[in-house]
C-alpha cells in the first residue's frame, strides 16, 4: 500500500459523521461544517390542509374532506380536532342502518341531528342517493335526466358539491361525455339558490370578501339548509326535464302520423 493511500484512508477514518449532511432537497453537503438544511417546507403532521381555489378533481369523498380545493400551497395541520365527514347512502336508510328523524333544517344543531335529517330526506325522496357533509363542504348526489348519444333517454346521478364559501360545482359520471346533460343551466340555478342560503342578501361578492381573510365553515344547521335547498332544486329540475321529454315524445308521435 502506497503512502498516499495510507494517508487517504486515515483521513476518511477520522472524518466526523457530522461533516456529511443531507438536506431535504436531495443535496449532500460533505464539507467540514455540520449545518445541513433540514427545515425546508415539510412540516408534516396530521391531515393535509390544501389552500387555493381550483375546484374539485372529481371524487366527492376527497373533495368534501379537503374542501375540494386542489391547488395552492400545502401546509400541515393537526387533525386531532378535525371533524369526520358524515356520509349517508340511500341503501343505509332503506336497510335501517340510519335512523330517520323528521325535523326542519333550522332545528339541526349536531352531527347526530344532521344524520337523522338527511335520512328523513332520503326516506321521502329515493332519488336522493348519497349525501356527504362536513364543515368545509357538502356533496349531494341525485338522479338527473340525460340523453345518451343525444337521443336515448337515461337517468344518471349528478353530484353537487357546495363549498363553505358558497361555490357550487356539478359533476356527472366520467362517461357523461357520451351524453347531453343540462349541467351548465343546473349549476347556474343551484348557485343562485345556494347564494341565497349561504350569503343571504349580501350576495356572492360580499361572501368572497368576507372569506378573503378567514376560511368559511359550515355549521350543522347550515349543512342541513344547503342539503335541503340543493335537494329541492334537483327534484324540481328532474321533474321538469322528465315532463319536457314526455311532451317532446308526444309531439314527435303526432307529427309522424
Amino acid at each position: 500500500m502506497s503512502a498516499t493511500a495510507v494517508v487517504a484512508l486515515s483521513f476518511a477514518l477520522v472524518l466526523p459523521v457530522s461533516a456529511v449532511s443531507v438536506n431535504l432537497y436531495g443535496e449532500t453537503d460533505a464539507s467540514g461544517g455540520a449545518s445541513g438544511n433540514t427545515s425546508g417546507n415539510a412540516n408534516v403532521s396530521g391531515e393535509l390542509g390544501v389552500t387555493g381555489n381550483a375546484g374539485n378533481s372529481g371524487t366527492t369523498s376527497a373533495g368534501v374532506s379537503a374542501g375540494a380545493q386542489a391547488s395552492g400551497n400545502v401546509e400541515a395541520k393537526d387533525d386531532s380536532d378535525s371533524e369526520e365527514v358524515l356520509v349517508i347512502r340511500l341503501s343505509d336508510v332503506v336497510a335501517g342502518r340510519v335512523d330517520a328523524q323528521a325535523s326542519s333544517a333550522a332545528d339541526v344543531d349536531s352531527r347526530a341531528e344532521l344524520s337523522g335529517f338527511v335520512a328523513a330526506q332520503m326516506q321521502s325522496d329515493d332519488n336522493l342517493s348519497k349525501v356527504e357533509a362536513g364543515g368545509e363542504a357538502v356533496a349531494v348526489s341525485y338522479k338527473q335526466n340525460a340523453k345518451l348519444f343525444g337521443f336515448i333517454p337515461v337517468t344518471v346521478d349528478a353530484t353537487v358539491l357546495v363549498l363553505a364559501s358558497g361555490d357550487v360545482t356539478v359533476r356527472y359520471p366520467w362517461y357523461s361525455f357520451l351524453m347531453v346533460t343540462n349541467r351548465a343551466d343546473l349549476e347556474s340555478r343551484l348557485q343562485s339558490r345556494v347564494d341565497a342560503v349561504v350569503s343571504g342578501s349580501a350576495g356572492a361578492s360580499a361572501r368572497a370578501e368576507a372569506n378573503a381573510d378567514a376560511a368559511a365553515e359550515f355549521t350543522a344547521e347550515m349543512q342541513a339548509r344547503v342539503i335541503e335547498s340543493v335537494r329541492a332544486t334537483l327534484e324540481s329540475e328532474f321533474a321538469a326535464s322528465a315532463s319536457a321529454s314526455v311532451d317532446a315524445n308526444a309531439s314527435g308521435n303526432v307529427n309522424s302520423q
